[in-house]
């Protein structure tokens, strides 16, 4: 049975962007290794990154838009555009990053964020830096 790893990793944009925890857990495996894409720590387990999470949102509003997808020896590589607000609406982060998911089957082993866009030659426009 094949696993579609996009499919995977693009609901799990969804489940982060709709605060909808219980989903976005579903897909990680219980040691999970997951770098915070907007201070840099990482946790190691579900239960490190439910804490994160709602520590994060109770502090900033992140929206996490993947923009191009692909798979690299069996691991998803995405470019993302990372818009971070205050939870009064400033603007606090506006920049392209990139996100690299490694897995065991259907479950995601670690998340690493390479804090660069991974692929600027990609727009036109300005990248957003904030």
């Amino acid at each position: 049975m094949s696993v579609d790893r996009q499919l995977i990793v693009a609901g799990i944009y969804d489940a982060l962007n709709a605060r909808d925890l219980d989903e976005l857990l579903e897909h990680l495996a219980p040691e999970v290794e997951w770098a915070h894409g907007i201070d840099g720590g990482r946790e190691h387990s579900r239960a490190g990154v439910r804490a994160f999470w709602e520590k994060t949102w109770k502090e900033v509003n992140p929206l996490i838009e993947p923009m191009e997808m692909q798979t690299v020896d069996g691991a998803v590589h995405v470019r993302v555009q990372q818009f971070v607000t205050s939870l009064a609406g400033a603007v606090l982060q506006n920049k392209k990053v990139g996100h690299i998911f490694s897995f065991d089957g259907p479950f995601v082993t670690r998340l690493d964020v390479i804090d660069a866009d991974p692929n600027p030659e990609a727009d036109d426009d300005e990248d957003g830096d904030a």
